[in-house]
């Protein structure tokens, strides 16, 4: 018998009675649905023409196939040409296979047709075509999260559904873990399943971490029990879980006691328990050690006192647990398995209340006022007044320490006297102090760190506080006053802080400079000293290298102004600074170099003129800054054509770094030609007559001096 497949198409063919027509029957496969068990067809009936051809024939006839109906035909039909072929019938639907999933079909088909070109009649049959094998394997649902047993060992029934398409075959399902098989059930049709004590144990040796593992379910649908030919397979995996019924460790009890010798001593027994001091310590014993169940191990113990949980690793021998500042009457040991169940026994012990002792105040006091050596100390605190069993707490001891501020230790404590004590508070008041200075107390210039210790039978409690220096904020005196200091210095106002008027710093002395010190780093506002030339540079931003006072004064937010003035009167510089740029700006000089007006020495011969043209009698010289002023009226020999004579002589400084030349008026009718030299001296080289330029070796009346100059 044929067979056909998915897109494949089959036919056969007939000659007709007449005229030796082919008469054609083809079944093409077109699809499976393998849901509805179904195969869908095109079965098709053709005639062609070989020897004779017709146009507008009657023709009729029939199509069959297995399992549909095509039907009957009846039309005119034409050939176009000669060995040409026309479709007479088609047909196209589905077939229903059997319950295994196999069909076989036959397509026939008939013709009728008269006429001298017609074909006569005929019939045509494709038998027993095998169609492609429906799968029929059966189908696994989806299976909800189970748990797989009760009690241990024991299994519970949990569902596992099935679709089987056919009864005659034949399913077994596999149940796996983590890879391993852990049950088979052959001939499974479908429903609950319950494992049985060996695979539940197959199953707790693959869980030994977890309580819930992934199971694996596989369905293989046979042709038959024989299980030679597989049909078809189906999986799912779904969660198993472990039944929390007995899962738990299994464990009952445990033994405590007190370990701290000084709270056993003040209890008498160790069963008692003092909040925050006994060091508690849990025993398992071998005996009652925890025991794991369903196949679990034992993996820890852990020890829970109000919520601080210590932990210890399990042990086949006694188990100790410990817990060095018990704040709970409950403690709570729990047994833990490798899966994480947990089994917890509680005890109540015999539980005292206790905290620490405090210092809640203290202050330690000057006398006169703050301003005085003499100290007192006052402090107070609470302790817990309870009854440990053997002994009543209580105030032990009170002891003080101290240090200057500054420095890095404290020294020895100091014992006190015991604090009045009143239901569970403690308190002292004024209690004189030794110091540094014995038993006149603390050091007038310095400031202290002072420490108070209080002791009960448990704790210590440490408080720090502070001693000022001794200086007050005012100090009042009939012939003066002192601001935060003490009154020395009669008939002033001395304070040790910066005076502010306005919002502005009054200028007080801040203090001398020193040889490091760059006037671009002070900013504070105040008056500064640089006692001597030696510590000052222009290299580190000084105007000259002089002594002098720098006053430092805030002009506004980000600016100043900085004042130097030098020892010798030689000079006042000042200069600004701005933060917008970090900019600071150059010195400039306030005073002017000034000497006045000099008289000079006349050279030999020179005398002052009668009359003071020049603007003065005589020769005067000056100096302004650099800027040299000579000025005069003399009278004198000219010296005709014969060289140059002294008039007078300048001091060195101010003595020009080239000769310099200037023309003076003379009596009427002449002029000259002065100049000073590098040397300072003051000459004429030749008086001559305007008229005709003849040199003048007479005396002159008068001769006036005028020449300005600078100096490099």
């Amino acid at each position: 018998m044929p067979s056909i497949t998915v897109g494949q198409t089959l036919s056969n063919s007939a000659r007709t009675s007449q005229n030796q027509y082919d008469l054609i029957v083809s079944l093409k496969l077109n699809s499976q649905n393998v849901q509805n068990n179904t195969s869908n067809v095109t079965v098709t009936l053709q005639l062609k023409s070989n020897y004779a051809y017709f146009q507008q024939y009657a023709c009729s006839g029939s199509l069959s196939l297995t399992g549909a109906s095509p039907g009957s035909y009846s039309a005119q039909y034409s050939f176009p040409s000669l060995y040409s072929t026309i479709t007479l019938k088609t047909w196209t639907g589905n077939v229903t296979h059997s319950a295994d999933g196999t069909y076989t079909v036959t397509a026939s088909g008939t013709i009728s047709c008269d006429g001298t070109y017609g074909a006569g009649t005929g019939s045509v049959s494709l038998s027993g075509v095998t169609l492609p094998r429906i799968p029929r394997a059966s189908v696994l649902g989806t299976i909800p999260a189970f748990v797989y047993d009760g009690n241990s060992g024991v299994g519970a029934a949990f569902s596992v559904p099935t679709t089987r398409y056919y009864s005659g075959f034949y399913d077994v399902l596999t149940i796996s873990v983590g890879g391993t098989t852990i049950h088979t059930i052959n001939g499974y049709t479908g429903g609950t399943v319950t494992l049985p004590s060996t695979a539940v144990n197959a199953a707790y040796a693959k869980m030994t971490t977890s309580n819930s593992a992934k199971f694996t379910f596989l369905l293989t649908t046979y042709s038959s029990s024989s299980k030679t030919t597989v049909i078809g397979t189906s999986t799912k995996t779904a969660t198993g879980s472990i039944s929390s019924t007995g899962r738990a460790p299994s464990f009952t009890t445990f033994t405590y006691a007190d370990q701290n010798a000084t709270t056993i001593a003040l209890t008498g027994d160790s069963s008692s328990i003092v909040q925050g001091y006994s060091l508690l310590r849990a025993t398992v014993s071998a005996a009652n050690k925890a025991t794991a169940n369903k196949g679990a191990s034992m993996s820890k113990y852990q020890l829970n006192i109000g919520g601080v949980i210590t932990e210890v690793a399990y042990g086949t021998g006694a188990v100790t647990l410990s817990n060095a500042s018990p704040q709970s009457a409950t403690i709570g040991v729990t047994a833990i398995d490798s899966r994480g169940n947990t089994k917890t026994v509680y005890q109540t012990a015999t539980f005292i209340k206790y905290t620490d002792t405090v210092v809640k105040s203290g202050s330690a006091s000057r006398a006169l006022n703050g301003a005085g050596t003499e100290t007192s100390l006052t402090y107070a605190g609470s302790f817990s007044a309870v009854d440990f069993g053997a002994a009543t707490n209580t105030i032990l001891s009170a002891q003080y320490r101290y240090k200057r501020a500054n420095a890095s230790s404290y020294g020895d404590w100091t014992a006190l006297a015991l604090p009045t004590i009143t239901d569970g508070a403690y308190s002292a008041s004024n209690v004189a102090i030794t110091g540094d200075l014995g038993a006149s107390g603390f050091n007038l210039d310095y400031a202290y760190s002072l420490q108070v210790r209080v002791t009960d039978r448990l704790s210590e409690a440490v408080y720090t506080l502070q001693i000022n220096a001794g200086k007050p904020i005012i100090a009042l005196h009939k012939e003066g006053i002192a601001l935060g200091k003490p009154y020395t210095t009669p008939g002033i106002v001395d304070s040790a802080w910066t005076m502010v008027m306005n919002g502005r710093n009054v200028l007080g002395y801040v203090r001398s400079l020193t040889s490091s010190d760059n006037l671009n780093n002070l900013t504070e506002q105040g008056i500064y000293i640089a006692s001597s030339n030696d510590i000052t540079s222009v290299s580190r931003n000084y105007p000259v290298a002089l002594a002098g006072t720098l006053e430092v004064i805030t002009i506004s937010s980000g600016s100043l102004m900085q004042r130097y003035s030098t020892y010798n009167n030689s000079g006042v510089y000042v200069r600004n600074y701005y933060d917008y740029g970090n900019v600071w700006y150059e010195w400039r000089k306030l005073t002017v170099d000034d000497t006045g007006w000099i008289q000079a020495t006349l050279a030999s011969g020179i005398s002052a003129a009668s009359s003071g043209y020049g603007g003065a009698r005589g020769i005067q010289y000056r100096k302004i800054e650099n800027h040299v002023h000579v000025r005069g009226s003399i009278s004198f020999t000219a010296p005709g054509g014969n060289g140059s004579i002294l008039l007078s002589a300048l001091p060195s400084e101010y003595a020009p770094t080239y000769n310099h030349y200037v023309m003076n008026a003379v009596t009427s009718g002449y002029q000259g030609r002065t100049y000073i030299n590098q040397s300072g001296q003051l000459r004429c080289d030749w008086v001559m007559r305007i008229s005709d330029g003849a040199y003048l070796s007479t005396r002159i009346s008068w001769y006036a001096v005028k020449i300005d100059y600078f100096l490099d």
